[in-house]
């Protein structure tokens, strides 16, 4: 991971997405508590107004999320193109290894499906000779490691 100030700031603009949620969470929270503190013996029309406004500060964060998720699966996207195609060039460099070398070793993270995925497709490109259980990431996360040795096809 970069240190902040050296991450780009092409980078940094997704960021700008989930900025304007803080203010419109601080504005519901404030129309939220004079909500909470209503007296329904009485007409109130700034009750009203602030009951309005929370919902009218829900749908906005909501706008704001859809278009911070919206940035964040492309982004995604083309992270996970970038590390297909460092995938390939290691397995591409591994098929041109002699035969008298050791195996790949190859350590494969993410969620379980992710990592029974690409075992799978490493297995259609690599005789895959041992293929760990996965073990889960300290924390809550829900990354897992696998490990895996595999000589590539054609070797030995």
């Amino acid at each position: 991971m970069l240190p902040w100030d050296q991450v780009p700031p092409e980078r940094r603009a997704i960021g700008d997405l989930a900025t304007p949620l803080d203010d419109e969470l601080g504005l519901m929270n404030v129309h939220l508590a004079v909500w909470m503190a209503r007296d329904d013996s009485k007409a109130d029309a700034s009750v009203t107004r602030a009951g309005n406004q929370v919902m009218d500060s829900i749908d906005a964060m909501l706008r704001q999320l859809y278009q911070l998720r919206a940035r964040m699966v492309a982004e995604r996207r083309e992270d996970q193109d970038t590390a297909a195609a460092r995938a390939d060039a290691l397995l591409e460099r591994a098929r041109q290894l002699p035969q008298e070398e050791e195996p790949v070793k190859i350590r494969l993270h993410g969620t379980e499906d992710e990592c029974r995925e690409a075992v799978e497709l490493l297995g259609s490109v690599m005789l895959l000779q041992s293929v760990s259980e996965p073990y889960p990431d300290r924390g809550r996360s829900v990354l897992v490691r696998v490990y895996v040795e595999a000589i590539p096809r054609g070797g030995r």
